[in-house]
């Protein structure tokens, strides 16, 4: 959260996270206080995009949607 406290006001933001245990409705409630997304990454330690994407899509920002291919 102290992170988002210092960033420039009026930028779109987003989270890339590479642990699955982070994805918990605290990670979610906290991206939604700051108006920030989540990223969508197809990191090692995550789930597949499809994955993350049907679970979580309601979660994040329908104006702002990121995904991260790590081949």
């Amino acid at each position: 959260m102290v992170f988002f406290l210092n960033c420039r006001r009026g930028w779109n933001y987003g989270v890339e996270i590479r642990n699955e245990t982070f994805l918990h409705p605290d990670y979610f409630d906290v991206l939604e206080k700051y108006n920030a997304t989540h990223v969508f990454n197809s990191w090692t330690d995550m789930p597949p995009l499809i994955d993350q994407f049907n679970w979580y899509h309601g979660w994040v920002r329908q104006d702002l949607v990121v995904a991260r291919f790590l081949l």
